[in-house]
């Protein structure tokens, strides 16, 4: 069975809506990026705290 042809309107408000969803999940992969980076950033501080924690430690333990 053959398609019907779509007239341009149609087409163009087909095109709107892949638009729509395209820019939707642009904004969702940025809350995504967003969020991996404030994870990764808190991350990073946690160890870092923990390293600065170990060389406290260890100074400490030779200054005793």
């Amino acid at each position: 069975m053959a398609n019907p042809k779509l007239n341009s309107t149609e087409i163009q408000e087909r095109l709107n809506n892949i638009e729509a969803i395209y820019q939707d999940y642009i904004k969702k992969i940025d809350v995504i990026r967003g969020q991996e980076k404030d994870i990764l950033a808190s991350f990073i501080k946690k160890m870092e705290a923990k390293k600065i924690d170990e060389i406290r430690h260890s100074i400490q333990t030779d200054y005793k």
